[in-house]
């Protein structure tokens, strides 16, 4: 292809911006990586006023808010929950629960939320290996979505907790993994409260990741918009390194 000579320094200047960002961006994709885990869980209902009918969760010696590390019940690494059901995410539990004319009627006469503890908790749990290799990276556990009051553990450890059931929750799990080794991660959801005045549902119910990075990294990055006038506007993102 014939270029005439008056474009070849706009050619050679696209070249050397265009060289350096294509290598920016493999090297970001080569440190970053995203990985859905919404297979392979396990699901029971609890109790958000019983704690035998709760798998006897926060019955121990120590509390898990006292000593760390110390998730009893579901939140044990050990607990068998072999007779749990079998899922992957996202779930809802309220559709196979029954109807009742004393229930909320904002949320379809489901039976679940005030008046009904013994379908207002749903505990999950998730299985999953970490290589060895991973260590010395920052590894985070996302959830983009969890009705309501979601309590998490991994590895018996309490990691957080998110009252609210619309917003998202991640947490950096570096230093509770066993690497090249088996780990449990944790959810209890308590939709005893209810937060509007429409079907709310209970559980997770958006999906779930494992994000890994290098230990130095770019935080994610959202774009916040500008002063907007009649004459211009402008965009500006914002991001900032993480170690």
């Amino acid at each position: 292809m014939h270029i005439p000579r008056r474009f070849l320094p706009l050619c050679l200047l696209g070249a050397l911006v265009y060289a350096p960002s294509a290598q920016a961006s493999i090297a970001h994709s080569e440190s970053r990586t995203r990985s859905n885990i919404d297979e392979d869980w396990r699901f029971a209902l609890g109790h958000a006023t019983d704690k035998d009918a709760d798998w006897n969760f926060a019955t121990g010696y120590f509390s898990y808010l006292a000593k760390t590390g110390y998730g009893d019940g579901p939140a044990n690494p050990l607990f068998d929950d072999r007779g749990w059901r079998e899922l992957s995410l996202p779930h809802d539990w309220v559709p196979a629960l029954g109807f009742a004319e004393d229930a909320s009627y904002s949320h379809g006469f489901k039976t679940v939320g005030p008046g009904y503890p013994e379908h207002s908790v749903g505990w999950y749990r998730k299985t999953f290996d970490i290589p060895e290799s991973d260590l010395g990276k920052r590894i985070r556990v996302e959830f983009n979505g969890i009705y309501r009051d979601a309590a998490v553990f991994v590895n018996g450890f309490f990691v957080g907790q998110e009252p609210s059931g619309y917003v998202s929750q991640s947490y950096d799990i570096s230093e509770y993994l066993n690497y090249g080794g088996e780990n449990v991660v944790v959810v209890r959801a308590d939709a005893s409260m209810e937060e509007g005045w429409y079907y709310e549902g209970a559980g997770i119910y958006r999906h779930a990741y494992l994000l890994k990075t290098n230990p130095l990294h770019v935080a994610n990055t959202a774009p916040s918009s500008g002063r907007i006038s009649t004459t211009a506007a402008a965009l500006r993102s914002r991001s900032r390194r993480r170690s």
